[in-house]
């Protein structure tokens, strides 16, 4: 593994889900004996020179993932959604910093490298899966801020509507990027419910 863009040094893991349909939180979930949240830290921990954990409040016992714990971002006082955790992020880092949602168990290391690659100063980045974008495994850059705030004044919160607010490359799943997944069918299979859990217990053995 090696650096790719040295203007991409931050990433911050999302843990504010409660995994109501899972029954439980979601970065406790073990596989294999590793919970996903020290799963994601170990994988990203020799890409990333500061590592984040966002989450709703700081934990009670003030420590987060295990053997690698991380920077915490608490959520903005007053958040609403996703898009204003990611604003409260870019505040923060005040850098570009790729997002990965906890709940992407599967995301492979080389298709985040390219996403750093794609990245350009002023540009966010944000892989396009079908008609849908993948805001939960992005790059963003700070100038997302204002597009963010610009969505917001028009009565959306919706972070599938960033690209209509600011600058955003879109590369296309699997069109674009299916050469960097490292053979993963699905790299943005995204644990929520029980049988999710009993899918990736079987992808995993």
């Amino acid at each position: 593994m090696s650096r790719t863009d040295p203007g991409v040094e931050d990433c911050v893991i999302l843990i504010g889900g409660e995994g109501r349909r899972l029954g439980r939180r979601k970065e406790s979930v073990e596989i294999g004996g590793e919970t996903l949240l020290d799963r994601h830290l170990e994988r990203w921990k020799a890409l990333f020179p500061r590592l984040w954990v966002s989450r709703r409040e700081i934990s009670e016992d003030g420590g987060e993932g295990g053997s690698h714990p991380p920077h915490v971002i608490v959520d903005p006082p007053g958040s609403e959604g996703v898009i204003d955790v990611i604003a409260g992020i870019l505040e923060q880092t005040g850098a570009p910093t790729m997002v990965i949602a906890v709940d992407l168990p599967l995301l492979p290391v080389s298709l985040v490298e390219r996403l750093i690659q794609l990245h350009r100063r002023g540009t966010s980045v944000i892989p396009r899966n079908n008609l849908r974008l993948e805001p939960l495994a992005a790059v963003y850059d700070p100038s997302a801020i204002d597009g963010i705030a610009t969505l917001i004044d028009n009565g959306c919160r919706s972070l599938q509507q960033l690209p209509s607010a600011c600058s955003c490359s879109l590369p296309r799943w699997p069109q674009d990027l299916e050469k960097w997944a490292g053979g993963v069918a699905d790299p943005f299979f995204n644990l929520n419910t029980p049988e999710d859990l009993k899918q990736l217990d079987e992808l995993e053995r």
